[in-house]
């Protein structure tokens, strides 16, 4: 929780001394700010992955051009990952029992992701309609790994489980890369009171592992739902 709040602050930092550049040469009135934030659903293109529930919280900065194009760029807070659980059954050569072994992996990394979005906005009922996208570059903070092997005796009915968790090591010498880059993908409803429902996908487009895995690749594919609020 530490390094969660020592990231956010770092970020508000740098995100209101970008935005008060960005006003000094464009002007006030054309610069708005939002803050989001909301739930993401995470998972590798590796096959037999599957999704891991985390979140997402940022703040962007709105440079409008015109009233329909707005070009948006920010900082996110983001909770990416993936799992994957493997079953198998193996007959105790002693006893001849079965034994059901679950073994199940879950890496959880997270970055500091900063998207640059072009966004077209399009007036619909009580406020407007928004679409965009455009490419991000995430920045490998910290993550864990947790493994946990599950046993069942099918003939006694015994049960073990055993958890351990380790600190995911990013860089060259490491298991993940420290830096990602990606497309980003936006669709919402803006009310004039400035709150919004909105829904992305976040496309991987780099291997996220070393070298020390040659034969395999994994990109990040993250889709989120959540609210915001322009001010």
């Amino acid at each position: 929780m530490k390094n969660l709040f020592l990231v956010g602050v770092i970020s508000l930092i740098s995100l209101s001394t970008f935005a008060q550049n960005v006003q000094k040469y464009v002007g006030s009135d054309r610069v708005t700010f939002g803050a989001k934030a909301g739930t993401t659903f995470a998972t590798i293109s590796q096959e037999d992955t599957k999704s891991i529930t985390s979140f997402y919280v940022g703040g962007v900065v709105n440079i409008l051009f015109s009233e329909v194009f707005t070009f948006q760029p920010g900082l996110t807070l983001v909770g990416k990952g993936f799992k994957k659980t493997t079953s198998s059954s193996l007959r105790m050569p002693s006893s001849g029992d079965i034994l059901n072994v679950t073994s199940s992996f879950k890496a959880s990394p997270w970055y500091l992701e900063i998207p640059m979005n072009a966004v077209f906005n399009f007036q619909a009922g009580a406020g407007k309609i928004f679409v965009g996208g455009g490419p991000y570059v995430d920045l490998a903070l910290f993550g864990d790994y947790e493994r946990t092997i599950k046993q069942t005796n099918t003939f006694t009915g015994s049960y073990s489980s055993k958890t351990k968790i380790d600190d995911i090591d990013f860089g060259e010498q490491g298991d993940m890369s420290s830096i990602d880059f990606g497309m980003n993908f936006l669709l919402g409803y803006q009310l004039k009171n400035g709150l919004s429902v909105n829904a992305g996908y976040g496309l991987g487009l780099t291997n996220n592992l070393t070298n020390n895995y040659e034969n395999l690749s994994s990109k990040n594919k993250v889709f989120s739902l959540g609210l915001g609020f322009a001010f």
